[in-house]
C-alpha cells in the first residue's frame, strides 16, 4: 500500500487535472461557470436557513444551524458515492487504453466533492460567525481533523464500490436507493436524544453518525469530542480506507477484461 500511495504522488499532476475538468465541468458553458461552484451553496444555504428557521420548527434550538452542520457533510459524503461508485466505468476508454494508477479516479473525484464541500462549510461557518451564534474557536482547531477522517472514510468507501461496480453495473444504482434509506438513519434531520433507548442504539451502529456527531459536537454544542469519538471514527476511517483498496487491487487486475 505505501508503494501505492507513492505511485499516486507521480500522478498527481493528472489527479489535479481530472480534479479540474471536473469543476470547471460541472457548469460548463453557463454564463457564470466556475462562480456556481459558489453560488450553489449559498442558494442551497439560504434555502435551508428560511425553510427551517420560518417554515419548519422543530423542539431543536436554532435547528436550521444544527441542520446546515449535519447536512453538509453528508450532502459530500452521498455525491462521494453516488458518483464514486460508476467513476472506473465512466472513465472505460482511459482505462483500457493508458495505464496509470485506476485509484487516480477515485481519489480525483473525492477530492473534487471535498473542494466543494470546504466551500459550502466555509460559508456555513462565516454564517455562523457573523450571525452571533457564538464559537468556541478553541474546539474550531479539531475541525479539519474530522475532515481528514470523514474524507478518508469516504474515500475507501468509494475505492470499494467502484471496483465492485466494474462486476455488478447495478451496484451504482443500489448505491443511490441504500443512501436514501441510510440518511434517515443518521441523525441529521433530530437529534439521537430524541429517540427511544432501542432505536438509539440502532442509529449509533450507523458508522456516518460518529462522523455527523463530530461535526454537531464541535459546531453546534461547542464542545470537543471525547477521546472515545475520536478513537471511534479513527478506527472507522482506517478500516474503510485499507479495506477499500484492498478490494480494488484484488479486482483491478481485470478491469480491462470487464469494460
Amino acid at each position: 500500500m505505501y508503494n501505492r500511495i507513492k505511485e499516486l504522488c507521480a500522478y498527481k499532476e493528472m489527479i489535479c487535472g481530472l480534479i479540474h475538468r471536473d469543476l470547471r465541468g460541472r457548469y460548463k458553458g453557463s454564463l457564470l461557470g466556475f462562480l456556481w461552484n459558489f453560488l450553489n451553496p449559498v442558494f442551497q444555504i439560504a434555502v435551508y436557513i428560511v425553510v427551517f428557521s420560518a417554515v419548519f420548527r422543530t423542539g431543536i434550538e436554532k435547528f436550521y444551524v444544527y441542520l446546515l452542520v449535519g447536512i453538509m457533510p453528508w450532502n459530500f459524503f452521498a455525491d462521494s458515492l453516488v458518483q464514486g461508485a460508476g467513476c472506473i466505468l465512466m472513465e472505460s476508454n482511459l482505462v483500457t487504453k493508458i495505464y496509470f494508477p485506476r485509484e487516480v479516479l477515485p481519489v480525483s473525484l473525492v477530492c473534487s466533492k471535498l473542494i466543494g464541500f470546504l466551500i459550502s462549510y466555509g460559508i456555513v461557518i462565516l454564517i455562523m460567525l457573523t450571525g452571533n451564534y457564538g464559537m468556541n474557536l478553541y474546539v474550531i482547531l479539531a475541525l479539519p481533523s474530522v475532515i481528514i477522517l470523514h474524507f478518508l472514510f469516504t474515500l475507501g468507501l468509494v475505492l470499494l464500490l467502484s471496483s465492485i461496480d466494474v462486476y455488478f453495473r447495478d451496484f451504482q444504482y443500489m448505491t443511490g436507493i441504500l443512501l436514501n434509506a441510510l440518511f434517515w438513519a443518521t441523525p441529521v434531520m433530530y437529534s439521537v436524544d430524541m429517540l427511544g433507548s432501542k432505536l438509539r442504539l440502532l442509529i449509533l451502529l450507523n458508522p456516518m453518525t460518529s462522523f455527523i456527531s463530530l461535526y454537531q459536537n464541535i459546531l453546534y454544542y461547542k464542545v470537543m469530542p471525547s477521546s472515545r469519538q475520536w478513537a471511534l471514527a479513527m478506527v472507522l476511517a482506517l478500516f474503510a480506507l485499507v479495506g477499500g483498496e484492498w478490494v480494488f487491487l484484488k479486482l483491478e487486475k481485470k478491469f480491462a477484461e470487464k469494460l
